[in-house]
């Protein structure tokens, strides 16, 4: 009878977790490094998107370690609302009384905290400080290098804004002095609107991409805008919408911002690619589509249409518009060139040639430009100079 009270008892707890959801559930603070003696004091913040369903979170654990992930805790019976800030932890702070496992203060290395649904699925990790000597992974299940900053004392890790997840630990985390446990995180932004377009890009960099890749943004309006809350979705075939949240930095009218803190994890055209540009609102901005012809990940442009890819960046190419600012939703608006303008104009002038000739490569759907002397100075003859050539030649003859 005993052992058909466990089968039975694993069989509903399968049942169970068949049935939960699986969310996208994240950590949204861990204040690991409470003043004074850390015991019974550090909480974690959960939270899910308001435009998600509720998440079953029976069954699911929080994982942390200082060397690996060797402790864990798992939830009771528990339904996360759409929102909803949960605070987990020993804390007197805490919505759900947990007996958390110890919280590394990363003071020379790095730590970790895992959230794992009821099946062992990984839903969200969090790798801060530095460096990452013990090997943790990543969502990804690669060894972490976007890490969070330590946490302070007293203060926490905060993502920012509530919910969204780029897989990116030090994009996500910032550390803030006066936590927010239950609320939203409020990080003293001002969310701002501009007219900025992704202007220039580096998608495929020579052997590994690691850190090398950048995307610069350009101010074509009449105001100052703030970066803050911003973000750049790099649609690949095989991680979809990774999201890079940007820092609070003003872009001056008709500057130039570039973003090449990474690794940023951009598509590098095989296929058909994309990067969205939104505003702190979450409304898209710009779309550049890039890649194979054949828009197989059906990317759309800026105007909700289905569209060709722009152009086909080769490795160590950049992605450039013509023309500073110039956005027609179409490949005429871009070229691919041998060298890039990182932080400045894409126009070239005579002390600043692409290489190769005088004019960068079109677009590949484009049919190849003639060669251009190296000279690059062309003359154009009217009828009366095909006569006086004429004359000459004869001269000459005799």
């Amino acid at each position: 009878m005993l052992s058909i009270f466990f089968v039975l008892s694993s069989f509903s707890k399968s049942l169970i977790c068949d049935e939960a959801q699986t969310g996208p559930v994240v950590l949204n603070e861990i204040h690991a490094d409470p003043a004074g003696d850390d015991a019974g004091r550090e909480w974690i913040e959960l939270t899910t998107p308001l435009d998600r369903p509720p998440v079953d979170l029976t069954g699911w654990t929080i994982l942390a370690g200082t060397r690996s992930l060797t402790s864990s805790t798992e939830f009771p019976p528990l339904v996360l609302q759409p929102g909803e800030h949960l605070v987990v932890g020993p804390s007197p702070l805490a919505d759900l009384n947990l007996a958390l496992p110890t919280l590394g203060n990363a003071g020379s290395n790095a730590d970790a905290v895992q959230l794992r649904d009821c099946t062992g699925t990984v839903v969200d990790t969090v790798v801060y400080g530095t460096p990452n000597l013990d090997g943790f992974l990543d969502d990804s299940g690669t060894p972490a290098t976007a890490l969070a900053p330590a946490p302070p004392t007293g203060g926490s890790l905060a993502r920012r804004p509530d919910g969204f997840d780029s897989d990116a630990s030090d994009a996500d985390f910032v550390a803030v002095a006066l936590p927010t446990p239950g609320e939203a995180n409020d990080l003293g932004f001002t969310c701002m609107t501009g007219d900025l377009v992704v202007n220039e890009a580096l998608v495929n960099p020579a052997g590994a991409d690691g850190s090398q890749e950048w995307i610069e943004l350009y101010n074509r309006g009449h105001k100052a805008v703030s970066v803050a809350d911003w973000s750049i979705r790099a649609h690949t075939r095989s991680d979809r919408f990774v999201r890079t949240f940007f820092p609070d930095h003003l872009v001056e009218p008709g500057t130039f911002w570039v973003l090449d803190e990474g690794p940023l994890h951009l598509g590098n055209g095989a296929g058909t690619d994309g990067l969205i540009l939104e505003d702190c609102r979450g409304a898209t901005i710009d779309t550049v589509v890039y890649g194979e012809p054949g828009n197989a990940d059906g990317i759309l442009d800026d105007e909700g249409w289905l569209t060709e890819p722009y152009a086909d960046p080769g490795t160590e190419q950049v992605l450039a518009r013509w023309s500073d600012g110039h956005d027609t939703n179409s490949a005429d608006d871009w070229a691919i060139r041998s060298v890039g303008s990182p932080g400045s104009t894409n126009q070239r002038t005579a002390s600043h040639e692409p290489v190769g000739g005088c004019a960068d490569a079109p677009p590949p759907r484009s049919a190849p430009s003639p060669k251009a002397p190296a000279s690059c100075t062309f003359t154009r003859l009217g009828g009366l100079g095909w006569g006086w050539l004429l004359v000459w030649l004869l001269r000459r003859h005799r």
